[in-house]
């Protein structure tokens, strides 16, 4: 079955396309980043409309309904991007009519950390992302943290 892994970011929105099934196909199929940055987006607005579409384009594009989404850790000390860029991402894969499983971020560093089998009290940092996402994938080529924590 075909997942599609989302880390929402206002600058590097990252994304995996992950096979969880025994196919064939590699356990990553595609993975990439939108970036959003420069003179091309003059205000804020530019850049949640862009990422918006992007997510909503790579969704029709690949083919998959399924898509896990980072459900971001919302408190009072931080700024309104975080989530605008969550509801930003919500509208598209509502748009799309895709089945979403939420993600909080300390679970998914739950599961790099079992891929690598790291002990429970290790903190996961961005360096362990990309390392786990290369050993569970073969080791194939470099990853950006963003990729990484989508996939």
């Amino acid at each position: 079955m075909l997942v599609l892994g989302l880390d929402p970011s206002l600058l590097n929105y990252g994304w995996a396309l992950h096979e969880s099934e025994q196919t064939g196909l590699p356990r990553c199929v595609e993975r990439g980043r939108f970036k959003a940055q420069g003179k091309n987006f003059p205000d804020v607005v530019s850049r949640y409309t862009y990422l918006r579409e992007e997510v909503y384009n790579l969704v029709q594009r690949c083919g998959t309904r399924r898509v896990g989404l980072e459900d971001p850790i919302f408190n009072a000390q931080q700024s309104s991007a975080k989530p605008a860029r969550f509801i930003m991402s919500l509208e598209a894969l509502k748009r799309a009519r895709c089945d979403v499983v939420f993600f909080s971020p300390p679970q998914v560093k739950v599961l790099s950390r079992e891929i690598l089998g790291r002990e429970k009290s290790w903190k996961m940092e961005k360096t362990e992302m990309v390392e786990a996402a290369r050993k569970d994938t073969g080791g194939r080529g470099a990853w950006d943290h963003n990729e990484a924590d989508a996939y």
